[in-house]
């Protein structure tokens, strides 16, 4: 039985992870979890993404980084995955769009699935210190 799709997977921003995952070697595609989170997750799995050492409280650790991503990863169903979601679309310092727009930018422009996932990371781990006040 093939799962199907959750509709945030329809987003143009998760179909252009889902791109990049297809490219992507060993890379998840389990069309009920968010692609997104998906490619940043195979990034940190598959070492591809490098995560700096905190230097300030406000930033977070690899660990902390790897727990949420992997939270995220495992919020499945059109609710859970519509959470995720608007929790990637949340950092404080833009509007949903903005941070919509900003996210497809960077995704798209990539020039390999490693480094869409490294952006992908970056914009979590951004959120992350965007929140951690």
């Amino acid at each position: 039985m093939i799962a199907q799709e959750v509709p945030v997977n329809r987003l143009a921003v998760n179909q252009l992870a889902l791109g990049w995952l297809k490219k992507a070697p060993d890379a998840p595609m389990d069309p009920r979890a968010v692609y997104v989170v998906q490619l940043a997750q195979w990034g940190l799995a598959e070492d591809v993404v490098s995560v700096r050492l905190p230097i300030a409280p406000s930033q977070p650790t690899k660990a902390a980084l790897e727990a949420l991503v992997g939270r995220l990863t495992l919020e499945t169903g059109p609710e859970k995955t519509q959470a995720a979601m608007e929790y990637l679309l949340s950092n404080p310092g833009r509007n949903r769009q903005e941070n919509l727009s900003l996210l497809m930018r960077t995704i798209r422009d990539a020039d390999s699935p490693a480094q869409a996932a490294r952006l992908a990371v970056e914009t979590i781990y951004d959120l992350m210190v965007a929140t951690s006040s």
